[in-house]
């Protein structure tokens, strides 16, 4: 289905990120926190953003509504939305299913740069058993 599918370039993913099929609200709040001028301002529009992708996650119907709200982190001065619940409801929805003990790894990107592995046709297999894909 994704056959010659492919991760644009780091330098085009801004490009590709503009062409999805997304809410505008949701690209309009990371473009803000781009171009914002502090830090206050630019985690506002990045934890709005993420509250967005959060709704439309519960709007999905994937897993059960997960309620979430905007919390500082642990008693620090950074905001979040605590994901990580997202993540769990999702496992549970998918107990007993074939998707069950594919581990949780994560993105390519927490291995390396997302081009050093995307990019290099050599690299595919490994991808695929890291991520555990079966031929």
């Amino acid at each position: 289905m994704y056959k010659d599918t492919y991760a644009p370039y780091s330098k085009w993913f801004g490009t590709a990120f503009n062409k999805l099929n997304i809410y505008e609200s949701i690209k309009t709040k990371i473009n803000a926190a781009l171009q914002a001028n502090d830090l206050t301002e630019r985690e506002n529009n990045l934890v709005e953003a993420q509250a967005l992708v959060a709704d439309l996650h519960n709007a999905s119907g994937l897993t059960d509504k997960v309620d979430y709200s905007i919390e500082s982190y642990f008693g620090r001065d950074i905001k979040v939305i605590f994901a990580d619940e997202f993540v769990d409801a999702t496992v549970e929805k998918l107990k007993g299913t074939v998707f069950e003990n594919i581990p949780l790894i994560g993105t390519m990107s927490q291995f390396g740069g997302l081009s050093d592995f995307a990019d290099e046709q050599g690299y595919y297999e490994q991808i695929k058993r890291i991520y555990g894909v079966q031929q």
